[in-house]
């Protein structure tokens, strides 16, 4: 999976690096656990075929590849760990050629098949104007600064290139203009809003920057990058429509399999609320208000637009279960974790030690959610991992 070098790099990850790029080239004691433990499960996948795509996949500049690939090695450990037998892309049953990622068996003859999936909320156009971004601030944090810190609050997102190099000069006149003595005075007075700021425009994206002082004991250590806190436009997320549109997709592409079917989504938030799964799977929350009586209370319901609740009644019910997290990726593993919810109006209900992680279980139109084996333990990771530095 890896380069076979001699690592002596412990800089920090830059933003246009790949997270690839830089979990292979670094030194650090924590990149080195990660690959440790991702060298010994790509062993564990036994075809040959399979695994070079794999890797390839996980080798790629595309941050979203990246993550999914290791999704994939990092759910067939999972599944090895729970005490399965793993088939890799098997045949099926079904009129369709699509195959998913894994058929799973266990001791008492209980089959499943289950897919990975990323659920991620930014479009293309959103992903390349990052893109644009993270090399301007790479060129930002080439500044060498001893005084301040810089906050960028901003707006928009740019619609083509950015000047970088003469955005880098301009900050670095108006940081060399700033009287660090005296702003540090008047900060400790007035606080943050009495600090200088620049601003800067260029094709659809707007930024503040704010000259923040840094403490007087440390002026004499130049920082790695004086980029030290973004402040980004807020913005409406739909966390469950993108969840809900990813399984969707997935619960009708390999059509009738005739055995249980598990979604695996790995959200690409970092944060993920139960009310976002809850409203994925059975549909958005709502108030119904009584027109003949307006002064009536207003009752809570769920729209028919979920994965297992539509306008014509209960729907999907061949996907037997969905098993969501949210940032899982290489220097997550050890942290995040997985739930299991049990689709109650499942065609082939699926059971077996899979049900030994955090469940959902529907009991009389609630939800009951239980307990159980963090995949840390399962997978058996080494103590405090990945480790910090």
């Amino acid at each position: 999976m890896f380069t076979n070098t001699i690592r002596k790099n412990k800089s920090p990850k830059s933003y246009s690096e790949s997270d690839f790029d830089f979990l292979d080239k670094s030194a650090r004691e924590d990149a080195k656990c990660i690959r440790d433990v991702i060298e010994n499960w790509i062993c564990n996948y036994p075809d040959i075929d399979d695994r070079k795509d794999l890797i390839g996949r996980f080798r790629s500049n595309d941050n979203l590849q990246h993550t999914s690939s290791a999704f994939e090695l990092y759910l067939h450990e999972l599944l090895l760990c729970l005490g399965y037998t793993v088939v890799i892309h098997p045949e099926t049953k079904s009129n369709k050629n699509t195959k998913p990622d894994f058929l799973v068996q266990d001791n008492d003859n209980n089959l499943f098949y289950i897919e990975a999936v990323q659920s991620i909320e930014a479009n293309q156009k959103e992903c390349s104007a990052n893109t644009r971004l993270n090399i301007v601030y790479d060129t930002i944090n080439k500044l060498k600064s001893y005084d301040f810190f810089l906050c960028l609050d901003y707006k928009g997102l740019p619609n083509s290139s950015l000047p970088g190099r003469r955005l880098r000069n301009d900050l670095e006149k108006w940081l060399k203009s700033i009287d660090y003595n005296a702003v540090q005075k008047s900060y400790e007075i007035e606080g943050y809003n009495s600090l200088p700021k620049f601003s800067f425009k260029s094709d659809g994206w707007e930024v503040v920057f704010t000259a923040i002082p840094r403490n007087p004991k440390n002026r004499d250590k130049p920082l790695d990058g004086p980029i030290g806190l973004f402040c980004p436009e807020g913005r409406w997320l739909s966390t469950w429509e993108t969840i809900r549109d990813s399984i969707i997709a997935k619960g009708s592409y390999y059509g009738k399999l005739g055995l249980p079917f598990v979604v695996a989504v790995n959200a690409n938030v970092f944060h993920l609320d139960k009310i976002d799964i809850m409203e994925a799977l059975f549909g958005k929350e709502q108030f119904t208000f009584n027109s003949s009586n307006l002064d009536r209370e207003p009752q809570m319901s769920k729209a028919p637009n979920g994965v297992w609740h539509g306008p014509q009644g209960i729907i999907n019910k061949e996907v037997s279960a969905v098993l969501i997290g949210f940032d899982i990726k290489p220097w997550t593993f050890g942290v995040r974790s997985l739930c299991l919810y049990l689709n109650p109006w499942a065609t082939y209900p699926v059971k077996g030690e899979i049900c030994k992680l955090d469940k959902a279980i529907p009991n009389n139109g609630k939800m009951t959610w239980i307990q159980g084996n963090h995949p840390k333990t399962i997978l058996r990771l080494p103590a405090g991992y990945p480790g910090l530095e």
